[in-house]
């Protein structure tokens, strides 16, 4: 069976509106991004974890923990208006290029996310993995809690 090249992309731009810098507040005294690319580093079927930032001063905390961070992204996919999937796409065709080998499986992951589970990642990839008539998978949860409500 062929090796599968797995790479966990992890978007971090430095433009947040609602918490300036956020990806790398502190939390626990360990830059919020550290969680994620921990995550993804503990995953055995991940092969390289990779952040996709528009700001040095990312790329070079994200390094610190273990992520690669071989390009800068550019200013038209670092706006807040802008959604993931053209993040996600320019960094796959950046990094195929940079590796000279195709990505099978991309594991998108969300600086912002820290709550999720070991688990959760290994199983979602092992699911790609195999059944191939799937092409996606993520992790959710059957919530009935009221997150929102009126008060008069």
């Amino acid at each position: 069976m062929k090796k599968l090249f797995i790479v966990a992309i992890i978007p971090a731009r430095s433009g947040s509106k609602g918490l300036l810098n956020k990806n790398i507040k502190k939390i626990n005294n360990k830059h919020l991004i550290y969680y994620t690319i921990n995550d993804a580093k503990n995953c055995d079927l991940i092969k390289k974890v990779v952040v996709s930032t528009d700001s040095i001063k990312i790329k070079n905390i994200s390094e610190k923990y273990g992520a690669e961070v071989p390009f800068l992204r550019s200013k038209s996919l670092s706006g807040d208006k802008v959604p993931s999937n053209p993040v996600i796409k320019d960094a796959l065709i950046k990094l195929e290029k940079i590796y000279k080998k195709k990505i099978d499986i991309v594991v998108y992951l969300q600086a912002t996310e820290i709550f999720r589970e070991n688990w959760m990642i290994k199983k979602c990839v092992q699911t790609l993995i195999n059944d191939k008539k799937i092409d996606s998978c993520f992790v959710a949860y059957e919530t009935h809690k009221n997150f929102w409500r009126i008060d008069k």
